[in-house]
């Protein structure tokens, strides 16, 4: 608090904690809030700068409406990295969201061509997000007293065929062997934000059978009982995950398409 204090911020308060940094709600020396992600829980102080530049570096390249803004970095040798965005107003993850809401078509419908939308943006300057979840999807209040959802938290956002470990496991591309040598594509950030859609239309439940063994298994998804919309658009969800990749939605566009 005291390192963020001689950096301008103001009126500071914890809000979450992740596996590798703690946030914020912080005023800056402007007045405006910011959602201030400080990264703490690596042992290495180079290891934690090294994520606050790589977060800022990817967040500064991306200006689009339905991904979170880009505020500042600490100094390169801080001894508390940090990296700030826009703080959004009575912000929610996707899950929480839906977890005291009632699931309208119409919202999640909404929610899942702006989410397609950023993806588009990303893909087409060559970026991939590589840990898209519900939590990573966050739903806030715009100033007309919408609901609108944004694309959060770019720590492990890659370039296109960046090769190496990321994502989060129940979220992760069935297709992908070999987590640790794996080449990323598009489709690997389609799979999990469809995976993402899916588990809100499942009452927030992973949509994978359980095997016999009492694992989960990728490869049998579960039926959707809802409306026959829900259900219509639980099945565009579900083509993202294919194990077959030829039946799968080539590109974000195309899925936005689909789903519009």
């Amino acid at each position: 608090v005291a390192s963020l204090t001689s950096n301008g911020y103001s009126d500071i308060e914890q809000i979450a904690t992740g596996s590798t940094a703690i946030v914020f709600r912080a005023k800056n020396s402007d007045g405006f809030y910011h959602a201030v992600k400080v990264f703490c829980k690596a042992p290495d102080i180079s290891r934690r700068r090294d994520q606050a530049k790589r977060e800022a570096s990817a967040l500064d390249k991306f200006h689009h409406e339905r991904i979170v803004p880009f505020r500042k970095v600490s100094e390169p040798n801080s001894d508390v990295p940090f990296v700030s965005m826009k703080w959004l107003e009575n912000a929610t993850s996707l899950n929480k969201y839906f977890s005291t809401q009632q699931k309208g078509f119409a919202e999640i419908k909404k929610f899942a061509v702006s989410a397609s939308r950023a993806l588009e943006y990303m893909h087409a300057r060559s970026w991939l997000h590589r840990d898209i979840k519900p939590q990573n999807l966050i739903v806030s209040t715009n100033d007309d007293g919408e609901a609108e959802i944004s694309l959060i938290d770019f720590g492990q956002a890659a370039k296109v065929s960046q090769i190496g470990p990321a994502g989060t496991a129940n979220f992760l591309d069935a297709s992908i062997n070999d987590w640790k040598n794996h080449v990323w594509e598009e489709t690997n950030d389609l799979y999990a934000l469809a995976v993402s859609f899916m588990y809100i239309l499942q009452d927030n439940v992973l949509p994978f059978e359980i095997g016999n063994d009492g694992v989960i298994d990728k490869n049998q998804i579960k039926i959707c009982r809802r409306s026959n919309e829900e259900r219509a658009l639980y099945e565009i969800f579900r083509r993202c995950t294919d194990a077959d990749a030829s039946k799968r939605f080539p590109n974000a566009t195309a899925l936005r398409e689909a789903l519009e």
